[in-house]
């Protein structure tokens, strides 16, 4: 059995090898670390729970154009049906564009480029132009619901099963999208589920635009000071990733799919 799993940051681990003390200097020789984000991720130890080999298809800095081009290129290969996919939607506020200078896609996130982005300066895009005249939040819901509806129906034909989770925030999606995890919750997405896991207040609820600093949302603020995700880049510890694999387990098990 294989464990296919798509996301972001979160999903791949990055930085989950920080421990408390850590500068950000070393800290930056640690975050990108493959050997550590596979033996840490959350996504490892659900794979070593249902005894499946784990195919990570998530990348840092991922929008979700990003893992939806990813998974096209993948299972126009591979239709093994005793295959279990694991896929967290990531901020809207993200795109991913083929850059003929660099020869390769290349991350643009929005939030962050408001600010300073180099990447962008490299891809030779406007963000702030491009955000102004092109991005706009409701329509990508609407796109998610589009692409989520048609993988489902495509996993379905293939005797595959897979699920969602929204990773930093909860989408307001107009229809129901079968196999969508916690589904139930007033507010599904990881960060506010481990916010209410730990007793943590999670009601000043914030879009997270990926800005990663501590105005982004003022939920990674608590999860910061309780010590649930590193001072530096705001991903999740190793011990909070093992706490967000036992939430999917027990949501996955509870699940007739």
């Amino acid at each position: 059995m294989k464990l296919v799993s798509l996301g972001c940051s979160w999903t791949k681990g990055s930085g989950s090898g920080y421990e408390f003390g850590m500068s950000l200097e070393q800290y930056h020789a640690i975050i990108k670390d493959r050997d550590i984000c596979d033996k840490y991720a959350f996504r490892t130890h659900i794979a070593k729970h249902l005894g499946a080999e784990n195919v990570n298809l998530s990348r840092m800095g991922s929008s979700n154009q990003r893992q939806f081009r990813l998974a096209t290129q993948y299972f126009s290969e591979k239709r093994d049906p005793d295959t279990i996919v694991l896929w967290g939607i990531t901020s809207t506020a993200r795109h991913d564009i083929y850059s003929i200078e660099k020869k390769e896609y290349v991350n643009l996130l929005y939030g962050n480029n408001f600010a300073h982005d180099k990447n962008m300066e490299k891809a030779g895009v406007d963000t702030k132009a491009y955000v102004k005249n092109n991005y706009d939040h409701e329509n990508e819901i609407k796109q998610l619901e589009y692409n989520m509806k048609h993988w489902n129906i495509f996993f379905e034909s293939l005797g595959i099963k897979n699920y969602w989770f929204d990773t930093f925030n909860h989408h307001n999606y107009s229809i129901k999208i079968p196999n969508m995890l916690f589904e139930d919750r007033p507010k599904r997405d990881l960060m506010t589920l481990l916010c209410n896991h730990y007793g943590l207040d999670s009601d000043e609820w914030r879009y997270h635009m990926s800005q990663f600093t501590m105005k982004d949302s003022r939920r990674l603020q608590k999860l910061a000071k309780a010590k649930k995700v590193n001072p530096h880049s705001f991903h999740p510890t190793k011990e909070t990733h093992v706490t967000i694999a036992e939430m999917i387990i027990k949501e996955i098990t509870s699940q007739k799919i």
